[in-house]
């Protein structure tokens, strides 16, 4: 425990920090005790600010304990000064320290890399892509495909920073609009102190402290507490449900710390960095982006692979994009969606100038006729989002959200609406599957098996019903059995297409600022990919049905039912069904 006290004529900074012992989940703590409340309550009385640091700093021996953020700041820091506290993940005990950092410069806030960091001058940004992009390339195997995307890349993202200029920061819009009288007698207040600091004499004392209380008596208790009601009466007033803005000062207000979790390893050891977290994400992950075990059937294991080695039939050349189609499709995608790690967004390629299109055109109709997937666009950046009711100590309570990149997702999108006419006139895909399907919902869904079950009561029958949801089903997809069916359906510089768009992906999670090395992706479908919902469809569309059940699907969710007067009969037909399943998902 310690305190901090500067003074300059008067207590400018307070700090008192340590092993307070109280907790709160207002700063981040699992739970609140009543000395927590209390210390929360007199904070607040007091006008004070509770400082805590990101990460926990107890860290139990005793695998029943969770660490906890128990070592904190009571401050009271003036607005002019900046302050940070961090922890320095070096164990003393079982706490580990802090620091606060308190400085008179502006602290610069930490900001999510992006391409437009400030205000965007696009027509410079046009202009220095006209400049740097050349048409009269080679594009002829899979390496000339790769540089050119690389070094579009790398000219978009320096045209984007080179046309950002940073706004005036001094710009303040919240501040109070000041008569021009007051504003001179601060000024002469502050020149007088200066004139008394430098001088000591006790008349420049007197006359700063006349011009003191002249401010305090007709500025601080009338001008200035009217200016502050009627900026906050006017802030109130604005606010509508139109812009957001009332949610928004709503979100604010009812805005609380965030519970601080860490990660248990293997060993029972907790992991105390986000680069150890990071690492810990991204071993859980590489090993369910595996495939199953083989269960030994041989035979049908043989046959796939010998399916997808036998030659492919003569077809002819696929019909080329156009740079108007692909601008439309450019259009199509939403602006607010979080890019991947080269930053690039539908808000920048939608400025992109005609020559980048009708390079970006060329690129693309490259990569349909050589049948090939970029290497660069087969990495994904993983962040993890706990789920709800979960231990948060535990990988496997983490969804994973994968960030694509924009073209990578462009080309996947342009694609899809080519092989969509072929699967729907073909009818791949069951019409029991609502999943993904265009004019289809879960409600609908509903709807069907509700009107089954009203109709078996109406003919006072037995409606019996098997609910199951298949574990890790998009991650554990075998990727040998999906290009098989692909291969059945698709012209062959598509399935060829997708066979490379499978093969050789890699990833990365990405916990606060700290990015994992890269692992493989052997099994699954892409996790984000815009072709992932319709490629896993294709894959589970032969799933076995019988004559005496219904199926409804939704994704990896079923409900095979079926109605009968004899209790008995509708569990056989069940278990029958049950049965084939079995079969079906072992190979």
């Amino acid at each position: 425990m310690f305190r901090v006290q500067l003074i300059n004529e008067k207590v400018i900074l307070i700090a008192i920090g340590g092993d307070l012992n109280a907790k709160h989940q207002s700063w981040g703590c699992h739970t609140t005790n009543p000395k927590g409340r209390a210390l929360l309550k007199a904070v607040n009385n007091k006008q004070l600010s509770m400082l805590a640091p990101p990460n926990p700093t107890y860290w139990p021996s005793s695998p029943k304990k969770r660490p906890d953020i128990l070592d904190i700041f009571v401050a009271k820091i003036p607005p002019n000064l900046s302050h940070l506290v961090k922890n320095l993940l070096d164990p003393c005990s079982d706490h580990s320290p802090i620091i606060l950092c308190i400085d008179a410069s502006p602290r610069l806030q930490p900001s999510n890399p992006s391409l437009i960091n400030g205000i965007m001058n696009w027509e410079q940004f046009r202009d220095v892509i006209n400049q740097k992009i050349k048409l009269n390339i080679r594009l002829k195997c899979p390496k000339d495909i790769d540089d050119a995307i690389l070094n579009l890349t790398q000219i978009i993202q320096s045209a984007a920073w080179n046309s950002t200029t940073q706004p005036n920061k001094n710009n303040n819009h919240n501040h109070l609009s000041i008569p021009a009288h007051v504003r001179e007698l601060i000024t002469q207040k502050r020149r007088a102190r200066a004139r008394w600091q430098r001088s000591k004499l006790p008349s420049d004392k007197s006359t700063y402290n006349k011009l003191t209380s002249s401010l305090k008596r007709t500025i601080y208790r009338r001008v200035l507490q009217q200016l502050r009601n009627e900026s906050y009466n006017n802030w109130i007033s604005s606010l509508t449900t139109k812009d957001n803005s009332l949610w928004k000062a709503t979100r604010n207000c009812l805005k609380q710390k965030p519970t601080q979790t860490t990660l248990k390893k293997p060993d029972g050891t907790w992991c105390k960095s986000d680069k150890n977290k990071a690492e810990l994400f991204c071993s859980y992950l590489s090993e369910v982006f595996k495939p199953h075990q083989p269960i030994g059937n041989s035979t049908f294991t043989e046959s796939i692979e010998n399916c997808l080695t036998s030659a492919l039939p003569i077809y002819l050349a696929p019909k080329s994009f156009s740079p108007a189609e692909v601008l439309h499709f450019i259009n199509t995608f939403p602006l607010k969606k979080t890019p991947g790690i080269d930053l690039i967004t539908a808000d920048v390629t939608r400025q992109l100038p005609k020559t980048a299109l009708i390079h970006l055109t060329h690129i693309l109709n490259s990569i349909l006729m050589l049948s090939y997937f970029p290497i660069q666009w087969k990495i994904s950046l993983i962040i993890l989002i706990p789920k709800p009711g979960k231990p948060p100590d535990t990988p496997s309570s983490y969804r994973p959200i994968s960030l694509l990149l924009f073209f990578a997702k462009l080309c996947e999108k342009m694609i899809l609406k080519r092989i969509s006419k072929i699967i729907n006139d073909n009818q791949i895909i069951s019409h029991t599957q609502f999943g993904f399907q265009n004019k289809h919902s879960t409600i609908h869904q509903i709807h069907r098996l509700t009107d089954s079950i009203a109709y078996s009561l109406q003919n006072k029958s037995y409606c019996s019903a098997i609910l199951f949801d298949a574990a890790e089903a998009f991650d554990r997809v075998w990727h040998p059995g999906l290009l098989h069916e692909l291969k059945k359906i698709l012209p062959p510089f598509y399935y060829l297409f997708f066979k490379a768009h499978l093969e050789d992906r890699f990833f990365a999670t990405k916990v606060g600022s700290e990015i994992s090395n890269l692992a493989s992706i052997l099994a699954g479908v892409p996790q984000g990919a815009i072709s992932s919902p319709i490629l896993f469809n294709i894959y589970t569309a032969d799933q076995p049905t019988t004559s005496h059940t219904s199926i409804a699907d939704f994704a990896d969710d079923k409900v095979i039912y079926t109605s009968e007067k004899n209790p008995h009969l509708a569990k056989q037909h069940l278990q029958n069904h049950l049965n084939l399943l079995a079969d079906w998902y072992s190979k």
